[in-house]
């Protein structure tokens, strides 16, 4: 029968040999775990291999406690050849176990990937700096305000990446009240090779993910495919301040900013419901995008998404690269959006596929509560039905929309606008301007079966 561990200490610092192998530094238990500190330091070793810093309940339950000193994570170091001197907090249990972490007092939690040289390593082989549960539930819970998670990928190599991850089960991350709820920075790191990158993540792999924040900052990095990442194929996320996505300066292909189902050539459909308190902003990196959907990796995907903004839903590409809600434009599914907004503004980008999306082949609910809706000349909006309201003015002025049936309202200034893709049919299933402003459509081919009403 395996024996509970527990552990209580003042500062508790973990470091990982300086060279050599296995020179590992861990607490390690079989049965049910605990350990309890002012604040955990753990640091992967600085050559070497297999030279390790954690704390690890093996096949068991575990319960992480820290107060004013935080918890931090620092991956390791070593050359082209040295691999997993990682820096982790671990519950290794399966089926019947949880994992739960607490911080109090306004403490942070800091997780930074570390500086191994070694590229094309393998899967869990850089230096990481993560906290993992295998069980059936993990709980991240602050207890005083002014926390911050903040996770950066890092450099010199590749897959040194750092996060908060439950590979089987549900996710949790929250404060014990909303005044408690932390801050979120996750940044991407620098350097990395195709296929293998430095980046940050919060992701359930398998399960729900719930997470209840303040304000939370995606930022890919400057590396190559370098990214930010909340991920799983059920997510309901609360962030009652502000929420950006920037992609940045990271290269490559496959880098960027995303909220939405798992990722990698094996990711799920995107399941979301998200409500942001204050503005919701979505900018393109010089190379990489910002998403809101399923991964870029995968193709056949999904989306179905609930999107509440207390402010501006802005969306911002690049000369380079796009922004999306959704599908992406080379690969259009099913599922349903709705995104309701103070106002919505879908800037111009460059091109077909370097625009402001938002994409699928259901429904699209668009809603401007306080202003209006905005859509430059070069975006797209691609749906079945899309049903659009805004109180200052309706203006979907893309001959690259793909709308096949609209219904539309404005209520106090401005005017409806919606031009169509060339050569498609427009149906118009009810329209109504109480503005006093303009219906302008523009479409090649038009069917109007409801009523269009004007003062």
């Amino acid at each position: 029968v395996a024996k509970q561990q527990s552990v209580t200490a003042d500062t508790l610092t973990i470091t990982g040999g300086a060279s050599g192998v296995e020179n590992n530094a861990a607490i390690r238990g079989d049965g049910n775990q605990s350990v309890s500190a002012t604040g955990i330091t753990i640091q992967g070793g600085a050559n070497g291999t297999d030279n390790f810093g954690q704390i690890n309940a093996i096949t068991s339950s575990q319960t992480i406690n820290v107060g004013t000193g935080g918890l931090s994570l620092t991956g390791g170091g070593g050359n082209s050849t040295d691999r997993r001197n990682f820096a982790s907090v671990f519950q290794g249990g399966l089926a019947g176990t949880t994992q739960s972490v607490t911080i109090s007092g306004g403490s942070n939690v800091d997780l930074q990937g570390g500086t191994s040289a070694g590229t094309s390593v393998g899967t869990d082989n850089g230096s990481l700096a993560f906290i993992t549960s295998d069980g059936d539930n993990q709980l991240i819970e602050f207890t005083g305000t002014g926390s911050t998670i903040s996770a950066t990928g890092g450099s010199g190599g590749s897959n040194n990446n750092a996060g908060i991850v439950a590979r089987n089960g549900s996710q949790t991350i929250r404060g014990s009240i909303a005044a408690h709820a932390p801050n979120m920075v996750l940044t991407g790191g620098n350097d990395g090779v195709p296929g293998e990158s430095n980046g940050a993540q919060l992701g359930a792999f398998n399960g729900a993910q719930n997470i209840s924040a303040q304000n939370a900052t995606l930022n890919a990095g400057s590396g190559l495919e370098s990214f930010a990442l909340i991920a799983s194929p059920t997510q309901t996320l609360q962030f009652s301040g502000n929420v950006v996505l920037d992609g940045a300066t990271a290269t490559g292909l496959d880098g960027g900013v995303r909220i939405g189902g798992r990722g990698g050539a094996g990711g799920s459909n995107t399941n979301l419901n998200m409500s942001v308190g204050g503005n919701l902003t979505l900018s393109a990196g010089t190379f990489n995008g910002a998403g809101i959907g399923v991964t870029s990796a995968a193709t056949g995907l999904t989306n179905d998404i609930v999107l509440t903004v207390g402010g501006t839903l802005a969306m911002a590409p690049s000369a380079n690269a796009g922004t999306r809600i959704g599908s992406r434009a080379v690969d259009v599914q099913a599922g349903t959006i709705q995104v309701t907004a103070g106002n919505i503004l879908m800037s111009a980008g460059n091109g077909v596929n370097n625009v402001a999306g938002i994409r699928t082949l259901g429904n699209v609910t668009l809603v401007a509560t306080g202003s209006d809706i905005v859509e430059a000349v070069d975006s797209n909006i691609r749906a079945n039905t899309l049903t659009a309201s805004a109180v200052t003015g309706l203006n979907l002025d893309s001959l690259n929309n793909r709308i096949t049936n609209l219904s539309a309202t404005n209520t106090a200034s401005g005017n409806i606008t919606d031009p169509n893709l060339a050569g498609s049919l427009l149906t118009i299933t009810g329209m109504s301007q109480f503005a006093g402003g303009s219906i302008i459509i523009g479409a090649d081919d038009l069917d109007i079966t409801g009523p269009v009403s004007a003062p």
